[in-house]
């Protein structure tokens, strides 16, 4: 729930004590609908709200809620690359949660 929803099956493997047996064992019978998948509106969504996604964790939700006070409103998703705390990996995992809209 707090992830928002699965994006690729392969999440599964970060659940605690989900294992690679396990994952073997369902994957073929696992499907994911991304369409469904809670999106966090980056422009309008609170500290506390964003400091709840597994992905994003307090300094991260802090300094975007501090760059767009600063800076205002993202023009999209990727302007998030130019925060410190974000590189290409985390990016990655988080582009599918974030939203501008």
């Amino acid at each position: 729930d707090l992830l928002g929803g699965f994006i690729k099956k392969e999440q599964l493997l970060e659940i605690y004590s989900f294992d690679q047996e396990r994952y073997d064992g369902l994957s073929d019978n696992v499907s994911v609908d991304i369409s469904k998948v809670k999106k966090i509106n980056i422009n309008t969504a609170a500290l506390d709200e964003m400091k709840k996604h597994p992905y994003i964790k307090y300094n991260l939700a802090n300094l975007i809620v501090n760059y767009r006070k600063q800076h205002g409103n993202f023009k999209s998703a990727e302007e998030i690359k130019k925060l410190d705390l974000v590189n290409d990996e985390l990016f990655s995992k988080l582009a599918p949660y974030l939203t501008i809209e």
